[in-house]
């Protein structure tokens, strides 16, 4: 399999870059892409050693006002002016940490592309290498504290937010790919791809609707969506995802204000 290629090839990269020396509004979101991955490249990257919780327990339980961190252990309703502390809501903060690192590996690995310049290497695959180290150490553990449930997951409370965690990690994999030695990939495929994709929903694509989710099987399509990412390093088709949710989840990134097509990315 050539990388990159799970979510744009060499060829769409190119067009990237023509459009980035063209288009103002790609310009404007290739600064801040850059800017995003510099900040990680000048900075030391810990990844939390505990697993996230479900976000929506981030509130006021009085007047359910989302709370607002002061410190990793004090959380505070700027509404009432209650302060609330507990592993439930330290851990709801480190989820949030979970989600940026995640985001800053894709960034990172688009920098590098787009660029060139390999100094967003190095961070892009500490990220990686590192959550491919800790990976299985996270409980199979679901928002209520249960093991082993339909909804489970390791690095967050939900498979639904883990599948789009996975999404991103695995881009960002597929981006620097070349740049990794063959033990660094498979430990990176085996210890997290293929492990964080085992637990999602088998049947890929039901031949008339999507099946209903329920709380056995959680949210189909993000299941589908981390799967996909996952046995793409070794499967010999790059994609199952339809054409136009690649180029979605892709192209938002660089036209933001409206739906996008691949019409988008070849002008």
């Amino acid at each position: 399999i050539q990388h990159p290629g799970l979510i744009l090839n060499r060829e769409e990269l190119d067009a990237i870059r023509i459009k980035i020396d063209t288009q103002a509004w790609a310009k404007e979101a290739f600064d801040k892409l850059i800017t995003d991955a510099d900040t990680y490249v000048s900075s030391n990257i810990v990844i939390p050693k505990q697993k996230g919780q479900w976000t929506h327990y981030y509130a006021c339980k009085d007047d359910g006002t989302r709370l607002t961190t002061i410190t990793d252990t004090e959380h505070k309703c700027l509404t009432c002016g209650k302060v609330y502390t507990g592993e439930v809501y330290d851990r709801s903060v480190i989820t949030g940490k979970h989600i940026a690192l995640g985001e800053a590996a894709k960034n990172l690995g688009l920098a590098y592309q787009l660029t060139g310049d390999e100094k967003y290497i190095p961070p892009t695959k500490q990220i990686l290498l590192d959550y491919a180290d800790i990976y299985l150490s996270f409980p199979l553990e679901d928002k209520l504290g249960k093991l082993n449930t339909g909804l489970a997951a390791r690095v967050f409370a939900t498979n639904l937010a883990e599948s789009c965690w996975l999404v991103n990690i695995c881009w960002a994999y597929d981006l620097i790919a070349e740049t990794l030695t063959t033990e660094e990939r498979q430990h990176i495929c085996k210890d997290m791809h293929l492990r964080g994709s085992h637990r999602r929903q088998p049947r890929l694509w039901p031949t008339r609707r999507w099946p209903r989710p329920s709380r056995q099987t959680g949210h189909h399509s993000l299941r589908c969506g981390s799967r996909t990412c996952a046995r793409s390093r070794f499967h010999p088709i790059r994609c199952t995802l339809t054409p136009r949710m690649v180029q979605n989840h892709a192209l938002t990134q660089y036209h933001p204000r409206r739906s996008t097509t691949t019409s988008t990315l070849h002008g």
